[in-house]
Protein backbone atom coordinates (compact mmCIF):
# COMPACT_ATOMS: atom_id res chain seq x y z
CA UNK A 1 0.00 0.00 0.00
CA UNK A 2 1.23 3.48 -0.83
CA UNK A 3 0.72 5.98 2.00
CA UNK A 4 1.47 9.63 2.74
CA UNK A 5 2.56 10.77 6.21
CA UNK A 6 1.55 14.41 6.66
CA UNK A 7 3.61 16.35 9.22
CA UNK A 8 1.85 18.28 11.98
CA UNK A 9 4.08 21.30 11.25
CA UNK A 10 5.13 21.07 7.56
CA UNK A 11 8.48 22.50 6.47
CA UNK A 12 7.62 22.28 2.77
CA UNK A 13 10.16 19.50 2.28
CA UNK A 14 9.32 15.92 1.35
CA UNK A 15 10.77 12.45 1.06
CA UNK A 16 9.84 9.26 -0.82
CA UNK A 17 10.60 5.87 0.76
CA UNK A 18 10.41 2.56 -1.10
CA UNK A 19 10.84 -1.00 0.11
CA UNK A 20 13.33 -3.69 -0.82
CA UNK A 21 12.65 -6.94 -2.68
CA UNK A 22 11.59 -8.90 0.40
CA UNK A 23 8.99 -6.55 1.87
CA UNK A 24 6.43 -3.86 1.04
CA UNK A 25 5.66 -0.22 1.83
CA UNK A 26 4.03 -1.25 5.12
CA UNK A 27 7.28 -2.71 6.49
CA UNK A 28 7.71 -1.67 10.14
CA UNK A 29 11.03 0.04 9.37
CA UNK A 30 9.51 2.19 6.62
CA UNK A 31 6.50 3.07 8.77
CA UNK A 32 8.80 4.07 11.66
CA UNK A 33 11.03 6.14 9.35
CA UNK A 34 8.02 7.88 7.81
CA UNK A 35 6.64 8.74 11.25
CA UNK A 36 10.03 10.01 12.46
CA UNK A 37 10.57 12.23 9.40
CA UNK A 38 6.97 13.52 9.57
CA UNK A 39 7.51 14.43 13.23
CA UNK A 40 10.26 16.86 12.17
CA UNK A 41 8.18 18.43 9.39
CA UNK A 42 8.77 16.34 6.27
CA UNK A 43 5.89 15.00 4.17
CA UNK A 44 6.78 11.33 3.56
CA UNK A 45 5.41 9.11 0.82
CA UNK A 46 5.83 5.36 1.39
CA UNK A 47 5.68 4.01 -2.17
CA UNK A 48 4.67 0.47 -3.15
CA UNK A 49 6.83 -0.68 -6.07
CA UNK A 50 5.13 -2.20 -9.15
CA UNK A 51 6.44 -5.75 -8.62
CA UNK A 52 4.95 -5.85 -5.12
CA UNK A 53 1.56 -4.78 -6.41
CA UNK A 54 1.67 -7.66 -8.90
CA UNK A 55 3.08 -10.20 -6.43
CA UNK A 56 2.19 -9.73 -2.72
CA UNK A 57 5.06 -11.87 -1.34
CA UNK A 58 8.51 -13.03 -2.32
CA UNK A 59 11.16 -11.42 -4.50
CA UNK A 60 10.42 -9.88 -7.90
CA UNK A 61 9.81 -12.44 -10.67
CA UNK A 62 12.80 -12.66 -13.06
CA UNK A 63 10.41 -12.63 -16.03
CA UNK A 64 9.17 -9.17 -15.08
CA UNK A 65 12.61 -7.70 -14.28
CA UNK A 66 12.54 -5.23 -17.18
CA UNK A 67 9.15 -3.86 -16.14
CA UNK A 68 10.24 -3.69 -12.48
CA UNK A 69 13.38 -1.73 -13.42
CA UNK A 70 11.34 0.66 -15.48
CA UNK A 71 9.00 1.54 -12.66
CA UNK A 72 5.99 3.74 -13.03
CA UNK A 73 7.71 6.96 -14.10
CA UNK A 74 9.59 5.38 -17.01
CA UNK A 75 6.44 3.57 -18.11
CA UNK A 76 4.48 6.84 -17.93
CA UNK A 77 7.16 8.69 -19.89
CA UNK A 78 7.15 6.04 -22.62
CA UNK A 79 3.37 6.47 -22.95
CA UNK A 80 3.36 10.28 -22.65
CA UNK A 81 6.71 12.09 -22.69
CA UNK A 82 5.21 15.52 -21.83
CA UNK A 83 6.45 16.83 -18.46
CA UNK A 84 6.26 19.89 -16.24
CA UNK A 85 9.39 20.73 -14.24
CA UNK A 86 10.18 23.32 -11.59
CA UNK A 87 13.50 24.09 -9.82
CA UNK A 88 13.76 22.58 -6.34
CA UNK A 89 16.38 21.53 -3.82
CA UNK A 90 17.57 17.96 -3.18
CA UNK A 91 14.61 17.45 -0.83
CA UNK A 92 12.05 18.47 -3.43
CA UNK A 93 11.30 21.89 -1.92
CA UNK A 94 10.38 24.27 -4.73
CA UNK A 95 12.60 27.34 -4.93
CA UNK A 96 10.93 30.63 -3.92
CA UNK A 97 9.54 32.40 -6.95
CA UNK A 98 10.23 29.44 -9.26
CA UNK A 99 7.93 29.02 -12.26
CA UNK A 100 7.09 25.63 -13.75
CA UNK A 101 8.03 24.99 -17.39
CA UNK A 102 6.84 22.31 -19.78
CA UNK A 103 8.94 20.04 -21.92
CA UNK A 104 9.45 16.60 -23.42
CA UNK A 105 11.29 13.75 -21.70
CA UNK A 106 13.41 11.16 -23.46
CA UNK A 107 14.57 7.96 -21.74
CA UNK A 108 18.12 6.78 -22.53
CA UNK A 109 19.91 3.64 -21.43
CA UNK A 110 23.12 3.70 -23.45
CA UNK A 111 25.33 5.75 -25.73
CA UNK A 112 27.01 9.11 -25.36
CA UNK A 113 23.99 10.84 -23.81
CA UNK A 114 23.66 8.17 -21.12
CA UNK A 115 27.41 8.31 -20.40
CA UNK A 116 27.16 12.10 -20.00
CA UNK A 117 24.27 11.73 -17.53
CA UNK A 118 26.25 9.20 -15.47
CA UNK A 119 29.29 11.48 -15.49
CA UNK A 120 27.25 14.47 -14.28
CA UNK A 121 25.55 12.43 -11.54
CA UNK A 122 28.95 11.22 -10.31
CA UNK A 123 30.35 14.76 -10.42
CA UNK A 124 27.41 16.16 -8.46
CA UNK A 125 26.91 13.41 -5.86
CA UNK A 126 30.48 12.12 -5.58
CA UNK A 127 30.94 9.39 -2.99
CA UNK A 128 27.16 9.03 -2.50
CA UNK A 129 26.89 7.18 -5.85
CA UNK A 130 29.00 4.15 -4.86
CA UNK A 131 27.56 4.21 -1.31
CA UNK A 132 24.02 4.14 -2.67
CA UNK A 133 24.94 1.39 -5.13
CA UNK A 134 26.54 -0.61 -2.31
CA UNK A 135 23.42 -0.46 -0.13
CA UNK A 136 21.23 -1.32 -3.11
CA UNK A 137 23.41 -4.36 -3.80
CA UNK A 138 23.49 -5.31 -0.11
CA UNK A 139 19.71 -5.26 0.01
CA UNK A 140 19.52 -7.73 -2.86
CA UNK A 141 22.03 -10.34 -1.68
CA UNK A 142 20.74 -13.77 -2.59
CA UNK A 143 18.29 -12.43 -5.17
CA UNK A 144 20.72 -12.32 -8.10
CA UNK A 145 21.97 -9.25 -9.94
CA UNK A 146 19.90 -6.11 -9.66
CA UNK A 147 20.17 -3.15 -12.06
CA UNK A 148 21.26 0.20 -10.72
CA UNK A 149 21.12 3.50 -12.55
CA UNK A 150 20.49 1.89 -15.93
CA UNK A 151 18.08 4.51 -17.32
CA UNK A 152 18.49 8.27 -17.64
CA UNK A 153 16.03 11.03 -18.53
CA UNK A 154 16.79 13.95 -20.83
CA UNK A 155 14.27 16.80 -20.73
CA UNK A 156 13.99 19.27 -23.60
CA UNK A 157 12.29 22.42 -22.32
CA UNK A 158 9.69 24.06 -24.59
CA UNK A 159 10.65 27.43 -26.04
Amino acid sequence: MTALARPPAPTGDGLVLTHGAGTDADAPLLVALAEAFAAVGLAVLRYELPFRRARPTGPPAPASAAADREGLKAKRLRNNPRVTVVPCNNRGKVADGASPVTGTAQLVSGGAEFDEIRSKVKAKYGVMVPISKFFNTLGHIGNGPFPYGDTGVIISVDA
